[in-house]
């Protein structure tokens, strides 16, 4: 009597072959994270800056201030905005299940009108998130 060799394959080998050799026809399922010199929810310190908001649909389309824009009216407002004084912040907010590359491009669009890594008026986040953090933006903190 022969004997017969038996391979068998864990959950993890074929998660690695999948993933070396491209085999996968999964879709992705997040964009890349917030570009980490922008703002991340928090406080703010003293008075609040003054804001300008920038949202992105499910569908791609770009809204400033709520108000429907194209891509040339958004890199418009964003260099009037860096030169403003007081600068404001310029807030990033967007919906699940966006374009990662309407994301990107945004992004992109903000990082070259505002300077965003030297400026640091660029954040990009959920704004009830920064609302509902133990005490409120704009308020002292204790």
């Amino acid at each position: 009597m022969q004997a017969i060799a038996v391979r068998t394959f864990t959950p993890l080998s074929l998660g690695i072959s999948f993933a070396l050799c491209g085999c996968t026809s999964e879709p992705q399922r997040a964009c890349t994270a917030p570009r980490d010199y922008w703002q991340k929810p928090h406080n703010f310190a003293g008075l609040m800056p003054p804001m300008n908001y920038v949202a992105i649909s499910q569908d791609g389309r770009l809204h400033w201030n709520g108000k429907p824009i194209s891509s040339e009216v958004l890199t418009r407002f964003l260099r009037q905005s860096h030169k403003l004084n007081p600068e404001p912040v310029v807030f990033l907010e967007t919906e699940m299940g966006i374009p990662c590359k309407a994301l990107d491009a945004v992004r992109n669009q903000m990082d070259d009108a505002l300077e965003c890594k030297a400026s640091g008026r660029c954040a990009e986040g959920i704004e009830t998130v920064w609302e509902e953090l133990p005490s409120r933006p704009g308020q002292p903190i204790s």
